[in-house]
């Protein structure tokens, strides 16, 4: 429970350190950070107040509902207002703006739909080129500043790679959306199964391969991994439920491990000329990291055989201590590796 507080804080104090970032930026970073971090805000509300409601039931100090019910309001006005200043900053230069809360609501409800529109319009061609049926996204999800859009498809059996590249060339003007990962989920009689997570990169590549035009091949974390469908991921298909999978917890962690590594080698990438307040922030990104990935290894360690124990460890211990020889393909080829030699496998509910 405190942990989602803490998380929470720590997204917000540092957008408050970052603040000046919009104003004056101090590199072409600084906007995109701050706006992440009250992203992150945002999205880490419900939990923090979840768990802010379960440690104040302890003591009855306080009335939580009204103060929420601001809270609700008020978190992701201010998120739509620094994305609509970061907007006017960058496109709208020089040019005044009147009635902002109307225009603000305008400009975010018009972004919004234009998103959704232009996904709609890429899968509605793809029903008259193949024998499919999609079920549309009714919104985006987000996490951070990175956008996925969730496609259900009918008609396509997704065990067999004959069917799926098809399906993948049919959908590569998806390259040109402002989603930024694309999650396809087979959908039979309303359930949706295990599907595919697509970078927006491969559809780039599968473009302009289509167009008879030379491009580098996309790095191996850049390529469609599996993804189990489930009720979160699913909940922008209107009418479609998850066929819940199982997973067994030692793929949970091995998995959330690797991905909070892979997170943190992002970070430093794109933050390689950051200011000091952006290093500030990501000293503590490594912290965070640091402490979640020695608590992985720490329940891991008696439940993984010793080779595969021995080879996470390594590859913790490299990128924790700033080998910059680790890259992200490294890290998808371990996951791939330790999990094709996990002893037990999902289970379907």
């Amino acid at each position: 429970m405190e942990r989602a507080v803490e998380e929470w804080l720590a997204s917000w104090r540092n957008f408050v350190d970052q603040f000046s970032g919009l104003v004056v930026p101090s590199n072409s970073n600084s906007r995109n950070l701050a706006t992440y971090n009250l992203t992150s805000t945002v999205q880490q509300l419900p939990a923090m107040q979840a768990a802010q409601r379960t440690i104040s039931a302890r003591h009855d100090y306080f009335e939580l509902a009204a103060l929420e019910q601001e809270e609700t309001s008020w978190y992701p006005r201010l998120l739509d207002s620094v994305r609509f200043y970061v907007y006017c900053q960058e496109v709208l230069t020089g040019a005044k703006v009147y009635g902002v809360r109307e225009r603000i609501r305008q400009w975010n409800e018009a972004d919004k739909q234009t998103s959704l529109a232009e996904v709609h319009a890429i899968l509605r061609a793809s029903e008259h080129v193949l024998p499919v049926q999609m079920h549309l996204p009714t919104y985006l999800s987000q996490e951070g500043t990175l956008k996925t859009a969730v496609i259900g498809v009918e008609g396509v059996d997704f065990t067999n790679q004959e069917h799926l590249l098809p399906l993948l060339v049919s959908l590569v003007e998806l390259s040109e959306t402002r989603a930024d990962y694309f999650l396809l989920v087979p959908v039979v009689n309303r359930k949706a199964g295990r599907g595919l997570r697509c970078n927006k990169e491969v559809f780039r590549w599968l473009k302009a391969l289509n167009e008879g035009e030379e491009a580098a091949t996309p790095a191996d974390w850049q390529l469609p991994q599996p993804k189990a469908a489930t009720p979160a991921n699913v909940q922008p298909l209107l009418g479609i439920e998850a066929q819940v999978m199982v997973e067994p917890e030692e793929n949970e962690r091995l998995i959330g491990t690797l991905q909070a590594l892979w997170k943190l080698l992002e970070y430093r990438r794109r933050l390689a000329d950051a200011s000091s307040s952006e290093r500030a922030w990501l000293s503590q990104v490594e912290t965070v990291t640091r402490l979640r990935v020695e608590t992985d290894l720490r329940w891991l360690q008696p439940r993984v055989n010793a080779e595969n124990y021995t080879s996470l460890t390594q590859c913790v211990t490299r990128c924790l201590n700033h080998d910059s020889s680790v890259e992200e393909e490294q890290l998808v080829t371990l996951l791939e590796s330790l999990l094709n030699t996990a002893p037990t496998q999902a289970t379907e509910i």
